[in-house]
């Protein structure tokens, strides 16, 4: 059966470009929660309340009772305005040295870009080695490759073959022929962890410190969201569970970690464009509200740009049926 609706007639969302239709609040009388459309009249200012659980890595999970109203449409570079060169905090998988750990950016996971951090914290990857290929004429991308292959295996340490026999793959910043020609041969031996999830000490130690993580999807339905790991539980979207994934968005545009309210506001603002983009003018927020887990200033310090947004059932009830089609 469906959960039940609320009796109240007022929305708590309407279509793009639809006229608003709350009604005055008070901070005595707190809104229906609900995310507002990109490109809907401004109404009128909600009270804001924030229901904070911290997660993992740097998730907080927050209930999303907030009405954001998006102005002036994307956050789009000015015309004019050259794009930054890579994202904030972001260096060159080259610039770094054996030993360095570091997480891919998400946006572009097999780009030059990643973002350094402190191997006891959760990240990805690891630099192993560094290595200088053979001189001679620029032998093509193709068998620079083959070449940074085989002397990353020779120079990789035993002690960290050991520990990544499985669940590891080479993460090789080889250089390119303009970097060839000005007498850079220099190879950055990397190894990604595939083995859905985070690492959280150097391989170096011998051995594998890992966090538990499901890689989420769309559609998919977490039966109780977990706060002492990166795990989330599955389960058939017919059985009773506390979220179902509405999607992803990623703060890379944001060049410093905002107040909590702000990243709550940005993660919001987010969660609700994406909300136009899976039910356009028919949203069940009649049955479901949203909610996100959206990054903490710890997380957000160790790369962590990504928003999860969510919906849950109303007042807390638990959801026994899809509310989202799965990509």
């Amino acid at each position: 059966d469906d959960p039940p609706i609320d009796d109240d007639p007022t929305p708590a969302w309407a279509p793009p470009d639809a006229p608003s239709t709350d009604a005055p609040q008070t901070d005595a009388t707190p809104s229906t929660p609900g995310l507002a459309p990109p490109d809907a009249s401004p109404g009128p200012a909600r009270t804001k309340r924030f229901a904070v659980v911290t997660g993992l890595a740097g998730l907080v999970l927050v209930a999303a009772v907030v009405a954001v109203v998006v102005a002036g449409g994307s956050r789009s570079t000015p015309k004019g305005e050259a794009a930054p060169p890579h994202p904030d905090g972001y260096v060159l998988l080259s610039s770094l040295k054996a030993g360095d750990c570091f997480t891919t950016n998400a946006s572009e996971p097999d780009g030059p870009y990643v973002y350094p951090g402190p191997c006891d914290n959760p990240h990805e990857g690891e630099v192993v080695a560094k290595a200088t290929l053979s001189s001679g004429p620029f032998p093509g991308i193709a068998k620079a490759s083959e070449q940074a292959a085989a002397v990353c295996e020779e120079r990789t340490p035993e002690k960290v073959r050991r520990v990544a026999k499985k669940d590891f793959k080479p993460r090789n910043d080889i250089p390119s022929e303009k970097r060839w020609h000005d007498g850079d041969r220099g190879v950055t031996c990397a190894l990604l962890y595939v083995g859905g999830s985070a690492l959280t000490t150097p391989l170096g130690d011998g051995g594998i410190l890992s966090l538990g993580k499901t890689d989420l999807h769309r559609g998919d339905c977490v039966e109780k969201w977990q706060d002492d790991g990166y795990g989330q539980p599955l389960v058939e979207c017919t059985e009773k569970h506390e979220y179902q994934v509405l999607g992803f968005s990623k703060m890379d545009g944001v060049k410093a970690y905002p107040s909590a309210e702000k990243m709550a506001n940005l993660a919001a603002e987010a969660c609700a464009k994406l909300a136009v983009e899976v039910w356009g003018s028919e949203p069940p927020l009649d049955r479901v509200e949203p909610q996100f887990a959206s990054p903490t200033k710890e997380g957000w310090e160790s790369g962590d740009r990504g928003v999860t947004c969510l919906i849950g059932g109303k007042n807390g009830k638990p959801l026994t049926r899809s509310y989202v089609p799965k990509e």
